[in-house]
């Protein structure tokens, strides 16, 4: 049997992600990192595979460079 998706939204506005800046989202009590890069929005989970700590900070603005979040 094939698995629906479920969107959520997250976000009013994708205008607001700049280039290659991160912002924290949360969906269904999930907390996602978004990103704008090269044009497009992209998102990823804000939990650290290795640790299982945040990847990034609550409410908090950083830089993507390449695959780094800094």
């Amino acid at each position: 049997m094939k698995k629906e998706t479920k969107w959520i939204k997250v976000l009013d506005d994708a205008s607001v992600l700049q280039e290659n800046r991160v912002m924290t989202v949360t969906a269904n009590h999930t907390d996602i990192c978004l990103s704008r890069f090269e044009g497009a929005v992209c998102a990823l989970d804000n939990k650290c595979p290795h640790q299982g700590a945040a990847a990034f900070a609550a409410s908090a603005y950083g830089k993507l460079t390449g695959l780094k979040i800094s």
